[in-house]
């Protein structure tokens, strides 16, 4: 099930909120999935590994999330 998610989503996101990988590259299993990183799952993970975009956080054993605050500096062209 889909829900409708407001265009300003990612401004009204606190800092201290975390983003899964849909958030950031889609999902390609619905295209209507808003994402922030014009890139593909293998780049982002590619960027990572070569310090490129912020490292990750492990929250779990299955769970891998992007803190809102880190990935919103390195949109602004910090790193």
């Amino acid at each position: 099930m889909s829900y409708p998610i407001p265009p300003n989503w990612f401004d009204q996101t606190p800092d201290s909120a975390y983003l899964r990988e849909r958030q950031l590259v889609g999902d390609t299993r619905d295209p209507s999935c808003p994402k922030l990183l014009p890139v593909s799952r293998s780049t982002l993970w590619r960027m990572v590994k070569a310090g490129r975009f912020p490292a990750p956080h492990k929250l779990g054993p299955n769970t891998t999330a992007w803190r809102c605050g880190e990935v919103r500096s390195y949109l602004m062209g910090g790193k």
